[in-house]
């Protein structure tokens, strides 16, 4: 029986989040084991706050786990929360050998080595770098070379995505110290787009629209890479902490109207009195029916909504045609979200992801879901077959028996194996909101979902012909700490990453075996598979 376990980790500032996942005999993810714990976890700049408390919370869950399935987990996954993310661009370049002009592994390993010195210092730490063009002999441009090639020199031109150093280092100690391997990392961000976006549209600009409680976190893709990501401080508290001050109410009473007993696609119960308070400093009672508090919310999402819509019209509008927007992340939770979505000058681009996984239907699990999907895609590509529970050479063979623990090693591949794309599980489901136009809606089902009915959008109808862009290759996106966004050097152009939809590659900064024809497929292990301290 093939069967692939992993353990992943994700710690928010309110919530631990620990799940282990499973795939056996190709029928799919399903989720095994999870536990989540609220709390204060991460301080304002996302480090652990207290790390002996999470370093115990690991170990009772570990215990808990290789105690019900009779299992060991030798290695557990990283994801790291993404308010210290900064996008940055990297040109390096390398001369080979002036006898044989061949360009070879060293130099690869070279130019990957170049771009992470040039963005990792005392303060960041490298985490993902995402080359997306190839310059051999200052003239003919790729989108991936190989190891072998004649060339007199080869220049790379690469995203690099840091985080704070010290919060990755919070991060991986939670897990080393419980004497556990990392088994592969991730940024919180990419690996949500990994689970919410079908394969079709990632290779194509797309974005995620993240609506969490505190922000809301928009980041735009092309071509599977993180191009820029904006941070909007407008999430769910907002919302909430305005109605409740419009109805002089408290915030939790508010949450539990919005989340709980109010239905926005339905207008049945609009007259009935939901809210009544007598307030001693007005000396009145205030009366609110479920179609008043309804009004008060809805206009405060088309306000956001709004924003959103403007940075969309920013970044995207200008520059190309033909994306997607993925809604994601606790809005969702709203009954009749979808409906609100019309609101949107982009709804009908506009999806909604709901999870069908096995065992994960919590919003709290996406990103989780994510990263294992991308391990599970990786160990279809490699030499090496590594999970959370298994390690050894598919050189011997897969049913190899001599698995006897972990060794301190990083995933490899043969060199010009073909990577497949993602691939659009029935596990995995998006959904468009109700009353757009035909051409966006067709072939739609009803389909139910946490009880009530949302239109099922296919996977062929969301895909659009290719579109073909210009090539814009001068401009790069910055990070500007002090706004806690992204901010645009000069004139930069969305699509500057969206032509050549085909031939990608994502690098693992530590390891040259990986630093070819990653074609489709994410990078989700940038400092390589197994880290010791």
């Amino acid at each position: 029986m093939n069967t692939e376990v992993y353990a992943i980790l994700e710690i928010t500032k309110k919530e631990f989040r620990f799940i282990v996942g499973r795939y056996r005999n190709n029928l799919g993810l399903k989720v095994i084991f999870k536990e989540r714990f609220k709390g204060q976890w991460l301080n304002d700049n996302d480090e652990i706050i207290d790390v002996n408390l999470a370093k115990l919370k690991l170990a009772k869950v570990i215990k808990q786990y290789e105690t019900t399935f009779n299992e060991k987990l030798n290695s557990i996954g990283i994801i790291y929360p993404t308010k210290t993310l900064k996008v940055r661009s990297a040109t390096t370049i390398v001369t080979t050998d002036p006898e044989t002009k061949v360009f070879s592994a060293n130099n690869h390993k070279y130019l990957i080595n170049q771009a992470k010195l040039q963005n990792e210092n005392d303060f960041d730490k490298v985490v993902l770098i995402r080359p997306y063009e190839y310059m051999i002999d200052s003239k003919l441009k790729k989108n991936s070379v190989k190891e072998g090639i004649k060339a007199t020199t080869v220049a790379m031109f690469s995203n690099v995505y840091t985080i704070n150093k010290k919060v990755a280092e919070s991060h991986n100690q939670i897990i080393l110290k419980n004497n556990k391997e990392i088994l592969l990392k991730n940024i919180h961000t990419y690996a949500t787009a990994i689970q919410c976006i079908d394969s079709e549209n990632f290779r194509k600009p797309t974005i995620v629209v993240d609506w969490g409680y505190e922000y809301i976190d928009m980041s735009f893709y092309s071509k599977e890479t993180l191009v820029k990501r904006i941070m909007l401080p407008f999430g769910i508290e907002n919302i909430i902490s305005n109605v409740a001050n419009c109805m002089l109410a408290k915030p939790a009473i508010v949450e539990s109207y919005v989340f709980k007993m109010l239905n926005f696609k339905s207008n049945k119960s609009d007259d009935k009195i939901l809210y009544r308070k007598y307030n001693t400093q007005i000396k009145k009672n205030i009366v609110f029916s479920a179609k008043q508090i309804k009004d008060i919310v809805i206009s405060e999402i088309f306000n956001a909504i709004k924003k959103i819509d403007a940075e969309i019209h920013k970044e995207a509008i200008k520059s190309s045609k033909g994306f997607k927007v993925y809604y994601n992340g606790k809005i969702t939770e709203i009954a009749g979200f979808a409906n609100m979505l019309t609101f949107s000058e982009f709804g009908r681009d506009s999806l909604i992801y709901y999870s069908k996984i096995t065992g994960a239907n919590e919003i709290w699990t996406t990103a989780i879901c994510g990263l294992i999907k991308l391990a599970n895609q990786f160990n279809k590509t490699t030499s090496k077959f590594i999970t959370s529970t298994k390690h050894y050479s598919k050189d011997i063979g897969t049913n190899n028996p001599s698995n006897k623990g972990f060794k301190n090693t990083h995933f490899g591949r043969s060199i010009g194996q073909n990577v497949p794309p993602h691939g659009f599980h029935p596990s995995q489901q998006q959904f468009v909101p109700k009353n757009v136009p035909p051409f966006v809606a067709q072939a739609t089902r009803s389909m139910p979902m946490n009880g009530r009915n949302i239109n099922q959008f296919s996977q062929v109808d969301m895909i659009a012909q290719n579109q073909r862009y210009n090539n814009e290759k001068n401009n790069y996106n910055n990070f500007d700490t002090h706004n806690n966004q992204f901010i645009n050097r000069s004139n930069v152009a969305w699509n500057q990453n969206f032509i050549n939809n085909s031939n990608e590659q994502m690098y693992n900064i530590n390891d040259n075996r990986m630093q070819q024809n990653y074609q489709g497929l994410n990078n989700f292990n940038p400092n390589g598979h197994f880290i010791k301290k």
